[in-house]
């Protein structure tokens, strides 16, 4: 093993013949014959049903009952905060009640998005209203609204949940004007007014687009693909077809760059009048403005082309601060320039590979543009990408001072970057569709990503020799492995850690690092336990030298 490069900054590049180990793969989680089942729930998990009501001489808001059953005499009900586009929909619960069949029940708001509910015996029946926002134009096509022949409902505008019973399945019944049609990314079921939600997650992620409806279908290696279209009762001609072929065409070029789909089916649902996007697990809500579509559909099939590349580069591979759902908003996300500025890469990219019109007419010359505007904005090379990325969304006005800078465009150029150090260090042979791809396999489960795992993943080949750009976290726990061969004699592969540790103490990823060095243990636990002996006497000597190097004296 030879290191080419120094230490500086704690990335590095390390030459190694031996193959590295792989992670676990986030993408296949079933471990057994017997998780492949539909539902999973415990005993103590409630029952949950919901019925979504629209009564169309009302159209200023919708009704919400939710049916408990086996939960406690005392329980609370939320609003998830969506970690990105949080319209506080607390505001607009109205008319909050519960009734017991067991004796008188009482609900108590505990803060904005909190209640508790104090309900004996076991079971409860929630009502309450959903006044819809103001209406604005153009409207948000994420925002919920109703109309005389449509709207959008559901979603995280309209469904309270039992806090702490967020893995609990759910199903959800809406009763609509009887011409009324129903699109979503919730499961089915034989009646086709209700659907099925797995996790409160699920049952928040995938909003439903209700009335007169036009829709098309198509399959992608057998999985089912819906375009659904409200338009407006004035809608301008455009031509469907051409539409619906475009959106087949690079739903195909995403599938074929990660190999499969990865949700059941999926339903791109467009909405007449509104302008703007928002990304789900196996649906997306976009403004579609038919005189737009009629005029020049490039915008909108870029929109597009970023939106349903969410599916798997944020929705599946995600910054290590989004997790489950909740009531408070998630913590800033340190890794949004890779989750907006990769999908705007693949954005122009699968247009480009499906053989779409776009406004750029070659890479290069959309590359000039990039750097152009990445130029024109000090902003961009004055803050780091992650530093961006945490007032992408949300964040006071003048968070970067007098600056301003683009998460998306710094993520974007990049991604491009780095996947020409890719292919010019493979002669081509790798390129930025392999570190995604590797990406969804470790990044796509409960654990999230940080930028170091990015450096972490990111491996290419040069000739025949596996060239690994990773983080001093690894290479401190390779020193240390090849240090248990002589221990407790200290060897060279002692010293060489202890400097890694001494270099990069206060900046170490320490409880990666034990949980690497537990995971050691496990097939060899031997070497696991001398792992854990050596790096205990690192880590106590470079943290004496660190505490002595602050007060200024000597070890």
């Amino acid at each position: 093993m030879s290191l080419t490069s120094t230490m500086a900054g704690c990335f590095v590049t390390v030459v190694t013949l031996a193959a590295r180990g792989t992670a676990a793969s986030a993408q296949n989680p079933l471990r057994d014959h017997t998780e492949g089942v539909e539902i999973r729930f415990a005993r103590t998990q409630p029952v949950v049903g919901y019925t979504l009501r629209v009564d169309a001489g009302e159209l200023s808001g919708f009704d919400v009952e939710l049916r408990l059953r086996n939960v406690p005499d005392t329980f609370r009900l939320a609003m998830v905060a969506h970690p990105e586009y949080d319209d506080r929909n607390w505001r607009f619960v109205e008319a909050l009640r519960v009734q017991t069949p067991h004796g008188a029940a009482t609900v108590t708001r505990e803060d904005s998005a909190l209640w508790r509910v104090v309900a004996p015996g076991g079971e409860a029946l929630v009502r309450y209203r959903m006044r819809l926002p103001a209406p604005e134009s153009p409207r948000a096509a994420w925002r919920p609204f109703l109309a005389p022949t449509g709207g959008l409902v559901g979603g995280p505008h309209a469904f309270l949940y039992v806090v702490g019973a967020t893995l609990g399945s759910s199903h959800v019944t809406l009763e609509l004007p009887p011409e009324w049609q129903i699109a979503t990314g919730l499961e089915p079921t034989l009646d086709p007014h209700t659907f099925f939600a797995p996790t409160v997650g699920v049952l928040v992620d995938s909003p439903l687009l209700v009335g007169r409806l036009r829709s098309w279908r198509f399959a992608v290696d057998g999985v089912p693909h819906g375009v659904v279209y409200w338009p407006l009762p004035d809608a301008a001609p455009f031509d469907t077809a051409a539409l619906v072929g475009s959106i087949e065409r690079l739903t195909r070029q995403a599938v074929a760059l990660f190999g499969r789909a990865p949700y059941r089916d999926y339903s791109f649902l467009l909405q007449d009048g509104a302008y703007g996007a928002l990304e789900h697990r196996s649906s997306v809500t976009l403004g579609a403005p038919s005189a737009d579509l009629a005029r020049d559909p490039r915008p909108l099939l870029g929109e597009l082309a970023h939106e349903y590349f969410h599916t798997w580069n944020l929705m599946r591979i995600h910054p290590a601060e989004y997790g489950d759902v909740g009531y408070r908003p998630p913590p800033r996300a340190r890794g949004l320039w890779w989750s907006e500025g990769l999908t705007m890469l693949y954005a122009d990219l699968l247009l480009r590979r499906a053989g779409l019109p776009v406004f750029d007419s070659t890479r290069v010359a959309h590359l000039e543009g990039l750097i152009g505007r990445y130029l024109a904005s000090p902003g961009n090379s004055t803050f780091s990408p992650e530093s961006v990325s945490v007032v992408a969304y949300g964040a006071a006005p003048g968070s970067l001072g007098d600056y301003s800078a683009s998460t998306h465009l710094q993520g974007e150029l990049l991604g491009a970057m780095l996947d020409l150090i890719v292919r010019d260090a493979t002669s081509g042979a790798r390129s930025i569709d392999d570190v995604m791809r590797a990406m969804l396999e470790r990044f796509a489960g409960a654990r999230g990503f940080t930028g170091q795992d990015i450096e972490r993943t990111t491996a290419v080949v040069v000739e025949g020799i596996s060239v690994a750009m990773i983080g001093c976290e690894d290479l401190y726990l390779d020193r240390i492995r090849q240090a248990t061969v002589g221990w407790p004699r200290e060897d060279i592969s002692f010293d060489s850690a202890l400097e890694i540790a001494l270099t990069n103490y206060q900046d170490m990823d320490w409880d990666y690092v034990a949980r690497r060095i537990a995971g050691a243990s496990q097939p060899e636990r031997r070497v696991g336990d001398a792992m854990r002996q050596v790096n205990r006497r690192v880590r106590a000597r470079a943290r004496r030298r660190a505490v002595a190097a602050s007060a200024g004296l000597g070890e």
